[in-house]
Formats: C-alpha cells, structure tokens, sequence
C-alpha cells in the first residue's frame, strides 16, 4: 500500500516568463507533518498553491492520494479539495455576514454529505475542543486574532481532510496565540492528520516532523527533526542548520 499521500514531481511555475519554481521534487508521506521555509520571494506560497490544486503548475506533475490532479475534471477536483484537503491562511478570509459557527459549518453544507443537525454537532465539538465555543455566534469582527484562528482551524477540519494545507498560518498573530493555535496542530497531526505548512517561523516549524528549505524556486536541503526530541532540542537543531542555510 502506497504510503506517501503527495507526490511532487519535477514541477516547475513561470509567471510572464519568470521561473518561479524549478524542478520541485518531493513525497509527503500520510500522517507526516512537514513545514516549508526560505526566504521572502522564494516561492514557498506559490509551491503551495501549486500542489494544492489552488493553481496549476506549468511542468511536472501532482499526485495526491494516487490521483493525477492536472487529469482531473474541475468539479472533480473542486470536490477533492473541499473535502480531502483543508486550508487555513495567515487571515482568516470569513464571511462577515455569518456568525463564527457559520461560517465554520459553511464548507460541510458545500460538501451535502450530511444532515445539518450532524454538521452543527460537529461543528461544536470542534469549538469546543480549540476552546472557541463560547464566541460561536460571536461576530467574527468581535473576536481575538487568536480565536478567529483557531476558528479557522475549525473550518479546515469541518469535513475531516486527509491533509491541511498552511500558508503562514501564524504570520499575523503573537508568540502567546502562535504557541495555541501551533499547540492545536501538532494535536491534529497526532490524531493522524497530515499537514504541510509554510511558515518564517522557525519556532513554529520546529513543530514538524521535516523542514524543506526553498532557495530561488528550487528545493537546497531538507531537515529530519526527530519526533521524540524536547521542543528546545528541536529549535535548535533547526535553528542552527538554517543559519548554514543562509535564512
């Protein structure tokens, strides 16, 4: 049984004759948690977007769970995406017109799987577990950064995806609400979830399993962090790998 749920392969991204991405090649096995770092303008967002089926790569090719995503009609993968993937972005991107819950129950409706009555009962279960049930009917302009975050997370999972995808997910909050919101994806990923998310943090991607380091649109190196290692042990060893790096 095939073991890795994305595959990369050779992909490269141009925009107006600019390579942007060059030659990207890489597997993310299911329930791995990798991050992707670099500098601003490497191409960490569009590599993202690119194998996400957000956006299509000019070269090479994406599998995710076995399947080709550039062979897929786009209802089809419309479809995969909303239900196998989920995204979480440095903002939140909510409808203002709907409460948090609603806007967090929003993607399920989309999906039509299941009664609106199991939506709700999940939608508060997940709530309840990032600590955000109290502010369920909240305007999503009255809340915290942090709780309309973790929110976010909410709707990422509403329709239990294979993968989470996370385009700076921290980059606007503080150290306080990074540490929550990170503390409730590395839950995620121990529950089974895999996730790949670009990050500058190095703290926050001290928390994946495997950092790939992006250097002019091409992958230079990759970083194994050991899964038992103490949190400290982990920054560091990411911390000094990419000063050689050159972040």
């Amino acid at each position: 049984m095939d073991q890795n749920i994305l595959e990369v392969k050779e992909i490269g991204k141009s925009f107006e004759g600019t390579e942007v991405l060059r030659d990207i090649t890489f597997q993310i096995e299911k329930g791995e948690f990798v991050a992707v770092m670099g500098r601003s303008g490497c191409g960490k967002s569009t590599l993202l977007y690119s194998i996400s089926g957000m956006d299509d790569p000019t070269g090479g090719e994406v599998l995710f769970e076995g399947k080709r995503l550039a062979e897929l009609p786009e209802k089809e993968l419309e479809k995969l995406r909303l239900n196998r993937m989920g995204f979480i972005f440095q903002k939140a991107n909510f409808l203002k017109n709907l409460s948090i819950e609603d806007n967090i129950i929003f993607p399920a409706f989309q999906s039509g799987q299941k009664s609106r009555q199991q939506i709700v009962k999940e939608a508060e279960a997940l709530m309840e577990r990032m600590g955000i049930l109290s502010v369920a009917d909240h305007d999503v302009r009255k809340v915290s950064g942090g709780q309309l975050q973790r929110a976010a997370i909410c709707r990422a999972m509403i329709n239990q995806p294979a993968i989470l995808f996370g385009d700076e997910p921290t980059g606007a909050l503080n150290s306080s609400a990074t540490r929550e919101v990170m503390d409730i994806l590395e839950k995620i990923h121990q529950d089974g979830t895999t996730i790949l998310l670009v990050t500058h943090d190095a703290r926050v991607a001290a928390r994946a399993d495997r950092v790939i380091y992006l250097e002019d649109g091409r992958i230079k190196d990759e970083c194994l962090l050991g899964k038992q290692e103490e949190k400290k042990s982990r920054e560091k060893l990411l911390m000094e790998w990419l000063e050689k790096m050159g972040f």
